[in-house]
């Protein structure tokens, strides 16, 4: 019993398609053949039947080997096809392989059949592994690109550039995802044969080339986390963005991925803030609590004292003494108010009322070297809140601005209408989806160094040369904008000023929410 071999004969005379089939036995397979000699017959079988080799003649009456050949390649089968011809010239079977035939013999020298017929099941069968490997890996491929663009982090394939001492000069965006594409604000026709160092310029970021360089070179998996300023639609404003940057070795190059984590490290940052501070409250509130103890009963003994020494000289120690036991009392009452919260009436208030006060006063007191401008829309929502402490809050934020600028400059008060989403309301603690009215306050000052950005908030947390304030103007306006649940952010640049954002909720009938900006 040999081995099955399917064989499709392309020929006209029966006894040639059994002597080929003879040959074919005595070669040690055992062949299951049919013969054809007409393109539709032969379609016909390639489309029944699964065959592991076509044997053509090439002259037939009705059909050719040529038009045979063709009629295999349009099924899209790949098979070997041999060309066994009675009579055929050198030219017409080299014609004939260069139309795809794999090889060609003369009916009168069948000898070679079975060496090339080997031969050629062979060189199928690796070229059907070829094709089912290509095969898979465009699958592979497809699987992983669909992978890749369906992923939320950034993406991208870098090759190297060397000069011609070998040392890597630049690197080339070879691929990049579409979440890459937003992540770098460029689409992909911008990015992919670009090379690296010409968005690096915009971020200035050459330390993380040269880690990437080191990478390429050592093999070792970069894992960092990156920080960048980037202008915001032109202006001059700079908002800062984290990455966390995983990349690792591909050939001559690398592979990486980026994820933005701003939101992360901000709500880290506030988280930390708001233990921070829940921490300092425990602590002054205690002090504090113990404080207003002792100083009860020496208020009461300097009104007894006042009244048993009536001579100028005591009244005048007394008074002094009455005076400071007073400041005293009123900074217990400051840190009191901080960590218990704030009460106060509650009602409707129109803001641009409580901005055109402010401004009022702040035209007033405030030296001529300070100018100081107003913003106010034609409509802004109603808040609903208690106008003392709310103002208390307003003048805190504009003194804090006055002290910013010793020798002048632009206070500018302002305030917007905002649609807080979920989104935005989840990196901002205390923030909830909703209609806020925004009170902005902003000045041309110092700036506050961002090492202690984090820290202004904190009770007894100063600058200022000692005597000259108390470090509660801030936590108190915090506490009191958190009673009526609202929230502030600051952005500062040394140099630049600072600006205050206190958001506070909105009275308002009916409206939907939107993004927060």
């Amino acid at each position: 019993m040999g081995i099955p071999l399917r064989v499709l004969v392309v020929e006209d005379s029966e006894d040639d398609a059994l002597l080929l089939v003879h040959e074919i036995r005595r070669g040690g397979y055992n062949p299951i053949f049919e013969r054809v000699d007409t393109a539709e017959t032969m379609s016909a079988a390639l489309a029944d039947k699964t065959w592991d080799i076509i044997l053509a003649d090439y002259v037939m009456p009705q059909f050719s080997g040529l038009e045979a050949l063709k009629v295999m390649q349009r099924s899209g089968i790949d098979l070997p096809f041999i060309v066994v011809s009675g009579k055929i010239v050198e030219s017409t079977a080299i014609e004939t392989m260069k139309a795809g035939a794999h090889d060609y013999l003369m009916k009168g020298n069948l000898v070679k059949l079975i060496p090339t017929v080997r031969r050629e099941l062979r060189e199928a069968d690796e070229r059907r592994k070829r094709k089912e490997a290509e095969r898979a890996l465009r699958e592979s491929e497809e699987r992983f690109r669909n992978s890749v663009e369906t992923m939320l982090d950034g993406f991208a394939i870098f090759s190297a550039m060397r000069d011609d001492a070998g040392n890597i000069i630049d690197f080339r965006y070879e691929y990049i995802n579409g979440a890459g594409c937003q992540l770098n604000e460029r689409t992909r026709e911008e990015l992919v044969g670009h090379t690296m160092l010409e968005l690096l310029l915009r971020h200035k970021d050459i330390d993380l080339f040269s880690e990437y360089i080191k990478l390429v070179e050592t093999g070792q998996p970069l894992v960092k986390e990156s920080l960048y300023y980037e202008d915001v639609y032109g202006k001059d404003l700079h908002l800062a963005r984290y990455y966390d940057i995983r990349a690792a070795k591909l050939g001559d190059g690398f592979a990486v991925t980026w994820r933005d984590i701003t939101e992360k490290k901000k709500l880290q940052a506030q988280l930390l803030q708001a233990q921070r501070m829940e921490s300092i409250g425990t602590l002054s509130g205690g002090l504090a609590h113990n404080i207003n103890n002792m100083l009860t009963p020496m208020m009461l003994s300097l009104q007894m004292l006042k009244q048993k020494y009536t001579d100028e000289q005591s009244q005048r120690l007394l008074n002094i003494l009455e005076t400071n036991a007073q400041r005293s009392a009123d900074l217990i009452k400051q840190v009191m108010s901080f960590t218990r919260g704030i009460e106060g009436e509650r009602k409707i208030i129109q803001v641009t009322d409580l901005i055109s006060d402010i401004e009022k006063i702040a035209k007033q007191t405030f030296p001529k070297s300070i100018e100081v401008r107003a913003d106010i829309p034609e409509y802004l929502w109603k808040i609903t809140g208690d106008s003392t402490q709310l103002h208390q809050v307003l003048m805190n934020m504009c003194v804090n601005a006055h002290d910013a600028m010793p020798d002048g400059g632009i206070l500018n008060i302002s305030a917007e209408n905002l649609l807080v989403d979920e989104n935005y309301a989840r990196v901002n603690i205390g923030a909830k989806a909703g209609s806020y009215v925004v009170i902005i306050i902003s000045d041309t000052g110092t700036g506050i160094p961002p090492k202690i950005l984090d820290r202004i908030f904190e009770p007894f947390f100063t600058t200022k040369e000692f005597g000259k304030g108390t470090g509660l103007c801030l936590s108190v306006s915090l506490a009191i904008v958190k009673s009526h649940g609202g929230f502030i952010n600051v952005h500062s640049e040394t140099g630049k000023g600072a600006t205050f954002r206190i958001h506070l909720p909105a009275v308002v009938k009916q409206a939907g929410t939107g993004s927060g900006q």
